[in-house]
């Protein structure tokens, strides 16, 4: 599997030489082992199996990953975010793109947040953050009433606030979210 991941990268800065062996080795400081065979597998069948993400590799211990994300794995969208990244990194078009569809996929009330702050970084997707705002403008009147919409960017709601495509019961509502929210903070 090491000698495909050789063939696949051109960068070899990312590898180690274990004495005179044949091996190469990934270095994991670039990218975590735990992805290598969803990589691998994404070559060969353009998709990801999130499902082939070894745990036992993650970064984190479960008490450190219920201490800072609350859960004891992360979320799959959280997981595609990673391999989004590692794609962009590797020049690995299918590999970033089949991570864009799983993101979107995965787009809930409460991923939302999360996904929009991701997707406005510098190493973000701009089309995931564009479909993010759809969502966000057609699920305005529904997502306005949870925890969520209290963790969103104040620039995030002016913006989908002042779009002519947002979803609200009536002008009413808009004068009011408008100025309880955006005006008010």
């Amino acid at each position: 599997m090491q000698v495909f991941m050789y063939s696949f990268l051109v960068n070899r800065s990312l590898f180690q030489r274990r004495g005179n062996s044949k091996n190469l080795v990934l270095d994991e400081s670039v990218i975590p082992k735990r992805y290598v065979r969803v990589i691998l597998h994404c070559m060969y069948t353009d998709r990801i199996d999130l499902s082939l993400i070894d745990p036992s590799r993650s970064g984190l211990t479960e008490v450190e990953s219920l201490t800072f994300t609350g859960r004891l794995n992360p979320a799959g969208f959280e997981e595609a975010m990673e391999l989004y990244q590692i794609g962009k990194f590797l020049e690995f078009d299918q590999l970033s793109q089949s991570a864009e569809d799983i993101i979107v996929e995965q787009l809930t009330y409460e991923s939302l947040p999360a996904v929009l702050k991701w997707s406005t970084q510098s190493h973000g997707s701009g089309w995931v953050r564009r479909q993010a705002m759809i969502f966000l403008r057609e699920e305005f009147h529904n997502f306005s009433g949870t925890a969520g919409f209290l963790e969103l960017d104040r620039g995030i709601l002016i913006e989908a606030i002042q779009s002519d495509f947002l979803q609200v019961i009536d002008r009413q509502g808009n004068k009011w979210i408008y100025s309880e929210r955006v005006a008010g903070n």
